[in-house]
């Protein structure tokens, strides 16, 4: 059961991360500094 818990967060922080992204994309003229920053705090 813990294999399940563990793939559960890895679902949820992915879902997570992809909205930020969106958010980044819609915010920045470009998407990459938005993305770049995200990837540093993973």
């Amino acid at each position: 059961m813990l294999n399940e818990q563990l793939l559960n967060k890895r679902i949820a922080a992915y879902r997570c991360s992809r909205r930020q992204q969106r958010l980044a994309d819609r915010l920045l003229p470009t998407g990459e500094i938005g993305r770049s920053s995200l990837r540093q705090r993973l």
